[in-house]
């Protein structure tokens, strides 16, 4: 009589791994930077530590920048 088959082993199945995320660069970090600049000169403005005028030429300043 011949030997009986082995079945074969199970594979186990693997999902596709997502694709990494993209390393932050230094363009991200600088941008952050600059929106951070931004939402606390609003804040200067909103609590009046600093005059309309102040806050427009900075504003522009850090716009310039991007």
């Amino acid at each position: 009589p011949a030997p009986a088959a082995v079945p074969p082993a199970p594979v186990a199945a693997t999902a596709p791994r997502p694709p990494a995320p993209p390393a932050a660069t230094d363009d991200d970090a600088a941008y952050q930077a600059k929106a951070q600049r931004l939402r606390t000169l609003k804040r200067l403005r909103e609590e009046n530590l600093i005059s309309d005028a102040e806050y427009q030429e900075r504003r522009e300043a850090i716009l310039k920048a991007l």
